[in-house]
């Protein structure tokens, strides 16, 4: 009786292991769009807290592909990212004389005369950064997205930012070319 029992769980398992191997694989059902993600290095101090991304949707089919929506999530507007970063000019002044002042004693005020003589410049750069910050926020703002067609093999780009180590998603709702029914592409993190 063991045997019996032993050579039916061997020949389920058998079976149950070998079933796959003859499974047929479903093709894939969107042959319309191909959507990629990509990193984008930043150059500004936004790069301190954000990562931006360049997202590419390639029509692929051979027929125009009306685009409906694309939906954003987890990213952040070029404005909020901007606003993060930035750095007030007079704070940056009192951190430099701050940090002449703390060295003040072992360097027998030396620092401190240096830190109110470097003051001026370290706001003069921060504003500089300031601006940089904000051109390269608004390369990367958020696309106001309406109804489009994509034509065969053309392509459609837009960047965005998100917080590092969070990468955005993307939903993409178009219509399908032959059945006019509503479809979706996402690329989540």
């Amino acid at each position: 009786m063991k045997k019996i029992v032993y050579l039916i769980c061997v020949f389920v398992f058998a079976v149950t292991n070998i079933i796959p191997a003859f499974a047929g694989v479903k093709e894939e059902e969107n042959n319309y769009l191909i959507a990629q993600r990509e990193s984008v290095r930043l150059n500004s101090r936004l790069a301190d807290l954000y990562t931006g991304y360049e997202f590419a949707i390639k029509n692929i089919y051979t027929k125009p592909v009306k685009i409906i929506t694309i939906q954003l999530w987890d990213d952040a507007s070029a404005q909020v990212a901007y606003l993060s970063a930035k750095k007030n000019s007079k704070d940056t002044a009192k951190q430099t004389i701050a940090k002449g002042a703390s060295y003040a004693l072992p360097t027998l005020t030396l620092s401190f005369w240096g830190g109110l003589i470097v003051a001026p410049f370290s706001a003069a750069c921060n504003s500089l950064a300031n601006k940089n910050a904000l051109k390269e926020a608004k390369k990367f703002d958020k696309p106001q997205i309406k109804e489009f067609e994509l034509k065969a093999g053309e392509t459609y780009k837009f960047k965005t930012l998100a917080l590092n180590k969070r990468a955005p998603s993307v939903r993409i709702i178009f219509v399908n070319p032959l059945t006019d029914e509503n479809m979706n592409l996402e690329i989540l993190r």
